[in-house]
């Protein structure tokens, strides 16, 4: 009986043949079935008769979605496209919003953004309010965290997922030999990208130890503050010249960093010539 309450426009006395208004309001305080009886207030109105009433109290609904939020491949350092997850309320009655949080294995991974869940609850029944986040790998490989989101349905848990890649210039490992004879020759060599993109900075060809010759980059596709994209190529054109047959080494290098990243990134070729 304490569930229900009981308002009413009938005074003390209804006339014969006249008629008033009860209306019994159900306030369930658990999820057992909540049964009553507005005896007292309909007993005033005719003094016999019971009304018997019923009631279900059922918890709130949510669902978030999605249940699981990919970011792909994202460069350490930087901070991906936000994605937009979404809390719908699915039960029967408002439904309170509590809060959004970082959790799992990796959370400092991620970064919350907007949120229209604060403003907007309580949530009315159907109703929905979303939350931004965004991956920001501090580490290459896999990074899985959780969003929490706590509403009066309970927690609602969101798996998070991105791979942290770095940009890996490479320009191949064995050592060229340019075999020049006392004259000059060139090379083209190739530059290749994984990971992420990377933008080029310099391009050069310092020598490594006394010989006579000499390195220049010549020419070629790469470009200082070209961007390179992942699986993408391009060249760079070194020339040896000599005025003896002694033997001069260098190493082509290459440096960079990711794209709106300080860090830097270096491909090296070994070359010598004579």
């Amino acid at each position: 009986p304490a569930m229900y309450s009981v308002t009413h426009n009938c005074g003390n006395t209804v006339v014969k043949g006249s008629s008033c208004i009860l209306s019994v309001k159900l306030t369930p305080t658990g999820t057992a079935a909540a049964n009553g009886t507005a005896r007292n207030a309909f007993l005033r109105a005719t003094g016999f008769g019971t009304v018997s009433l019923s009631g279900t109290a059922v918890n709130p609904a949510a669902t978030a979605l999605s249940a699981t939020t990919a970011f792909g491949n994202v460069q350490v350092g930087s901070t991906s496209t936000a994605q937009t997850v979404t809390l719908t309320n699915t039960g029967v009655g408002p439904l309170s919003y509590r809060s959004a949080t970082l959790a799992g294995t990796n959370p400092t991974n991620y970064v919350l953004g907007a949120n229209t869940c604060v403003s907007l609850s309580p949530l009315t029944v159907g109703a929905t309010c979303t939350i931004q986040v965004s991956a920001k790998p501090t580490t290459t490989g896999a990074r899985p965290a959780t969003l929490a989101i706590v509403d009066g349905a309970g927690t609602q848990n969101v798996a998070l997922t991105a791979t942290g890649v770095v940009p890996t210039p490479s320009l191949g490992t064995s050592t060229y030999n340019f075999n020049a004879v006392g004259n000059s020759a060139s090379n083209t060599f190739t530059l290749s990208n994984s990971g992420a993109p990377f933008v080029i900075s310099t391009l050069t060809v310092p020598k490594t130890n006394a010989g006579a010759g000499n390195y220049s980059v010549y020419g070629g596709t790469c470009g200082v503050g070209q961007t390179l994209a992942v699986g993408r190529s391009c060249t760079v054109i070194v020339l040896f010249s000599s005025p003896t047959t002694s033997v001069t080494n260098a190493t082509l290098t290459v440096t960079g960093t990711g794209v709106g990243v300080a860090t830097p990134y270096t491909a090296t070729r070994s070359m010598t010539g004579s």
